[in-house]
């Protein structure tokens, strides 16, 4: 997995899967993880190249989890 998130600073950068991506060898699984809120996200990551996304946090804190993995499950 490739975290999203800088464990000195605790800031999240989706870019980091993008540019860790493009140093990965194409045979191996890619999930990329933290800070994955929207489907815009997940077309954004799966476009880059990521196999999947795992999503926590922005699950527990939505209304409407189960419309938002709809839409998270449709991006791809």
């Amino acid at each position: 997995g490739i975290n999203n998130r800088n464990l000195e600073t605790m800031e999240i950068d989706l870019e980091n899967t993008c540019k860790i991506l493009k140093e990965v060898k194409s045979d191996r699984l890619v999930i990329s993880e933290s800070g994955i809120s929207s489907a815009e996200d997940v077309r954004r990551l799966i476009s880059a190249g990521a196999d999947a996304v795992l999503v926590g946090t922005s699950l527990l804190k939505c209304k409407d989890r189960k419309g938002r993995i709809g839409e998270m499950r449709g991006a791809r």
